[in-house]
């Protein structure tokens, strides 16, 4: 039974961690992330987020909806509807390699070259560069994907139409999954 508890705490505190590692914060655009809108029209807005690193595709998706529900409370209307709504997904590729710092004293060096009668050589003080590449030179690769949404919003007030979002009851159901920047 011991072994049980042990599993599940460790288990709790996994879960913890990768929670607090999935989800990027939501805040207005800071140069790379967060939430941006464009005033289309009298009721009608073009809202998007960017997430971070760290922000996965749910997130960046339910932050876009709780945008155009603050933004349509914040204009005085009941319900937004919306439409052209895009997500868009990029990826980079990162490679690290690290050089010994052997390898940086002995190669990476001033260079000179001279020229004979017939043709430039180079002359390296240390000897010529190797031209295999060492074994324990190993490179890391990893890849961070960015999720952007976006959407254009109309709204209004009085009965909403077929699929329109109330956005006060948005607010109250999507409030508990938002996370702000810390203060």
């Amino acid at each position: 039974m011991r072994l049980f508890w042990r599993f599940a705490i460790l288990a709790m505190g996994a879960l913890s961690l990768a929670a607090c590692a999935t989800a990027g914060f939501y805040q207005a655009r800071d140069g790379r992330s967060g939430y941006a809108e464009t005033r289309l029209g009298a009721a009608h807005w073009r809202v998007e987020f960017v997430g971070d690193d760290f922000t996965s595709r749910e997130t960046v998706e339910t932050y876009l909806l709780y945008r155009a529900a603050e933004l349509t409370a914040q204009n005085g209307h009941e319900w937004f509807a919306m439409s052209a709504s895009a997500v868009s997904e990029e990826a980079e590729i990162i490679v690290e390699a690290e050089r010994p710092q052997e390898y940086r004293e002995r190669y990476w060096r001033p260079h000179w070259r001279r020229r004979s009668r017939f043709f430039w050589s180079d002359v390296d003080p240390v000897g010529p560069m190797p031209h295999e590449r060492p074994r324990h030179y190993e490179a890391s690769v990893s890849q961070a994907v960015h999720y952007s949404a976006s959407a254009e919003i109309s709204m209004g007030e009085g009965p909403a139409p077929t699929g329109a979002f109330n956005a006060t009851e948005t607010i109250v159901r999507l409030r508990a999954s938002i996370v702000r920047p810390p203060a």
